[in-house]
């Protein structure tokens, strides 16, 4: 029996106890609409508590796997690339701390100093701040600005790179004596003396083109001494006693000069501290005189550089003005 049967039935009853005649089709319609309504009404409802809790489930669901943090079908995100340069530290940085070169009167530091107990010498290097051992002879002699080695053999003199043994920046055959070569205080020019049948010559290479000059026969007979003057245009030929000057650029060599000898004198090299007073090397270390040659100050060779053990040797202290 449904509903509209049942509520029709009791409509009749009702009716009939009353004892008067009704439209029963009122009520009962009225009723149904009320029931079918109301189910309509729940229906609905239950449809959207359905569909809240599906959706519910759903969320729940996805921020349960969004907290699992799975890698993507297609594999793992490709790196960032950052447009940032990264920084790096510099060589002088890597390198160590920077150390201050020995600095005597004058503004003249010891560019370079003969390494005691091994071969070679050591050399101050302003790029990274240092002294550090250069690997040659113990006769090698470096350029004031620490470039370049002259490197006296028994018949050749090679002048190579300091950073780089295999670089030889200029070369020449020759039968070698004891005479030393010099540089020039800007280390553009090295100058030596090279002996044939027609005499000795003071030759003069440019450095790094390789260009040479040559002056006329020197006397220097069985050994002389060289040194730059001031001007850096001529050299002072010293044999004993006797002194002559070679013109570096045209090759000419002048009369036995009779001006005034420096107050180092002839057998040592000198620089000049000021106006009244010179910075000269001895054989036993550095000594300050005046422009009469008296002696006002004196200073011993370095036993040791930056750790290094230095020997006691005037021919290869190098010197150089600080930059």
């Amino acid at each position: 029996m449904t509903d509209l049967e049942r509520l029709l039935r009791e409509s009749v009853h009702e009716l009939a106890s009353e004892g008067r005649p009704v439209d029963l089709s009122g009520p009962a319609l009225r009723r149904a609409r009320r029931t079918h309504t109301f189910r309509t009404v729940s229906a609905v409802s239950a449809a959207v508590i359905a569909v809240l809790l599906v959706a519910g489930i759903a969320t729940a669901v996805r921020l349960s796997r969004a907290d699992e943090d799975p890698p993507p079908a297609d594999g793992p995100p490709s790196p960032t690339v950052s447009s940032t340069v990264p920084t790096t530290e510099s060589a002088t940085e890597s390198a160590g701390p920077r150390t201050p070169p020995i600095t005597l009167p004058g503004g003249w530091i010891i560019r370079a100093a003969p390494h005691n107990n091994d071969y070679g010498v050591v050399v101050y290097d302003d790029a990274t701040g240092r002294y550090h051992r250069v690997g040659y002879t113990a006769t090698a002699l470096p350029s004031p600005d620490g470039r370049y080695l002259a490197i006296m053999g028994q018949d050749v003199l090679a002048v190579k790179a300091a950073d780089d043994e295999e670089r030889v920046v200029y070369q020449r055959q020759f039968a070698t004596r004891d005479v030393r070569p010099v540089w020039s205080a800007d280390s553009t020019h090295l100058a030596f003396v090279t002996y044939s049948p027609e005499g000795a010559k003071v030759r003069v290479a440019e450095l790094p083109a390789g260009g040479e000059t040559a002056s006329e026969p020197v006397n220097c007979p069985d050994g002389c001494m060289l040194k730059w003057l001031e001007d850096g245009q001529h050299i002072r030929v010293y044999t004993g006693s006797r002194r002559a000057e070679v013109t570096v650029r045209g090759g000419a060599v002048g009369a036995p000069s009779a001006t005034p000898d420096d107050p180092c004198g002839s057998t040592v090299r000198a620089f000049r501290v000021d106006n009244s007073s010179w910075l000269c090397v001895t054989s036993t270390g550095f000594a300050v005189t005046t422009s009469g040659g008296t002696v006002t100050k004196r200073i011993p060779f370095p036993r040791e550089i930056d750790g290094m053990p230095i020997a006691t040797d005037s021919v290869n202290f190098v010197l150089s003005r600080q930059r």
